[in-house]
């Protein structure tokens, strides 16, 4: 931001001529450190609020609470934990203020009209909202995606917001986040540093601003990324922390191989097309039906990704509790996970070459044969 004065002095001597400066740099110092916390673009001219100038890995956010109290007081109640729900998500529901029957009709019409939009549309565009209680998507985000796809649901997040009292509960409950954020901080650097060095991504290619975002109101096991291209940064939104992130971040890691790798598989279709018979395997199953569409392409992504999984985690943990962890997700259709584990050990921790470089060999390798009778002898056992 450039400040100008509507005086021109001429100082007497040299000595004023530094006084004088050091006056006017101050006052301009003091002017913009009051702005608010907010900066000025210099390609757009327009603020970047202090969201995007976030320099903690990871964000605690009111915004994504509110629209997510709203979901689940309209019925979002997907839950992958057997357990089920954390303790927030359970209490926050069972105490969400009332509200007005005329905006629980808007709430609920507008969400079957928009039905298309999933949680992960919703998630995105709770990061591209002004703070409470403007709650209005920031003009820079106006074309995105999510943002065009869920036109006016700010107007009803903001009275929602009011009725609701949002920030009674986000502060009854922002205890609860900040010890989720502590946790996340424990593992944030070991997490990125291995899944990089794993990979063999070189330092000049990392992502420089991951940002890890905890949603108490989501399903466990859940997480979605936002690439944010105003802030140039990396938005990781998962769901609560288990046990099995005592260690490293299993969602962060696994969502960032999936930002890895999918511009990879995607270039190599027609490797994958040409097994694709395996699809009848396993499209029918409940988790690859409901959470991917039967998607063969999908299969082999979430396969490779959770092959890579488990070969960091025996950094952490046991062989024995990998391979279990691996057989409740190949029985779960993710078909080719074993296949992958097998190449990445004997294949890939003994060559040199980048990840990227070796997935087209790693996707060759698939013999329909040979897993059709894996696949028939693990049923048969």
């Amino acid at each position: 931001m450039s400040v100008h004065t509507q005086k021109h002095f001429k100082p007497s001597n040299a000595n004023n001529y530094k006084v004088f400066v050091f006056l006017i740099t101050t006052l301009i110092v003091l002017v913009v450190n009051c702005w608010g916390d907010q900066e000025y673009s210099e390609t757009s001219g327009v603020r970047i609020s202090n969201i995007e100038q976030q320099a903690d890995p990871v964000l605690l956010d009111v915004r994504l609470f509110a629209v997510f109290v709203l979901l689940n007081s309209a019925g979002f109640d997907d839950e992958y934990r057997k357990e089920g729900m954390h303790p927030v998500r359970i209490a926050v529901r069972e105490e969400v203020g009332k509200i007005s029957s005329s905006l629980a009709q808007q709430i609920d019409t507008y969400i079957a009209s928009h039905a298309s939009a999933n949680w992960q549309d919703y998630t995105r565009y709770a990061l591209m909202l002004e703070a409470p209680p403007i709650l209005r998507p920031r003009q820079l985000y106006s074309a995105f995606e999510s943002v065009m796809e869920l036109q006016g649901f700010d107007t009803i997040l903001r009275e929602f917001y009011t009725e609701a009292r949002i920030n009674l509960l986000w502060s009854r409950h922002k205890r609860y986040y900040d010890e989720e954020g502590e946790a996340l901080h424990k593992v944030y650097n070991m997490s990125l540093e291995l899944m990089w060095d794993y990979a063999r991504v070189p330092l000049v290619d990392r992502q420089a601003r991951v940002c890890v975002v905890p949603n108490l109101l989501n399903s466990y096991h859940r997480a979605t990324l936002f690439y944010d291209t105003v802030s140039d940064s990396l938005y990781v939104i998962r769901g609560p922390v288990t046990s099995e992130d005592t260690h490293v971040d299993i969602m962060l890691v696994h969502e960032l191989l999936h930002e890895l790798l999918h511009p990879v598989l995607d270039r190599e279709h027609k490797i994958i097309d040409n097994t694709s018979l395996l699809k009848t395997l396993v499209y029918e199953l409940p988790t690859i039906r409901n959470n991917y569409e039967g998607s063969y392409r999908r299969v082999v992504e979430e396969s490779l990704v959770r092959a890579i999984e488990k070969r960091l985690a025996l950094s952490f943990y046991e062989e024995k509790l990998v391979k279990q962890a691996l057989n409740r997700e190949y029985r779960q259709g993710f078909l080719l996970v074993w296949h992958f584990y097998e190449l990445l050990e004997d294949f890939y921790e003994k060559d040199s070459s980048p990840l990227k470089d070796i997935v087209p060999i790693l996707l060759k390798r698939i013999d329909i044969q040979t897993e059709q009778n894996r696949w028939e002898h693990q049923n048969s056992d």
